[in-house]
């Protein structure tokens, strides 16, 4: 068994997915090319900074909005 190094690469590709499964087949199309781009198999070859993509993402998706969270 070969295992490989983590990398910045793994944690974005990792919470990629989950942000896909969360979204689901409702998934806008520009953010679904953006989640592939994310997800590559070969490491080398997914964004290795988090925050560049996180400014990318926002760009995408526009300004933030507070959304307040009562339980």
């Amino acid at each position: 068994m070969h295992l490989k190094t983590a990398s910045p690469a793994t944690d974005i590709y990792m919470a990629t997915g989950l942000m896909a499964r969360l979204i689901g087949d409702g998934m806008p199309s520009r953010l679904r090319k953006f989640a592939d781009g994310c997800r590559y198999d070969a490491p080398r070859m997914r964004p290795q900074d988090a925050w560049r993509l996180l400014g990318e993402l926002d760009e995408l998706l526009g300004p933030r909005k507070f959304r307040p969270f009562t339980v």
